[in-house]
């Protein structure tokens, strides 16, 4: 209908990491430890969403999604460490 829009939506992305820093903690002064990244993070997303019209320029969506970031050899993360996320991204949309 006119007051609600359904819709889904499919992606990837390419990301690439400068430097990799850390601090490793010891008993006397810490250790500061930086290197740089080799190579790029992959992933691919899809999703669906629905858009309830408030007025003719003005929308609420609601975007649930999944994102998968692929084994690329990158340092430890949290996109290394749990490789599969879910999201929801709700907000208003301007239409023009």
């Amino acid at each position: 209908g006119k007051k609600t829009r359904f819709y889904a939506f499919a992606g990837g992305s390419v990301e690439k990491a400068i430097l990799n820093k850390f601090r490793i903690p010891t008993d006397s002064d810490p250790i500061f430890y930086s290197e740089s990244v080799k190579g790029v993070q992959l992933s691919a997303a899809a999703g669906f969403g629905v858009t309830f019209a408030l007025t003719d320029y003005l929308g609420f969506y609601v975007d649930p999604s999944v994102r998968y970031y692929f084994d690329c050899g990158q340092p430890v993360s949290i996109r290394t460490q749990q490789p599969l996320t879910m999201s929801l991204e709700l907000g208003f949309r301007f239409n023009l």
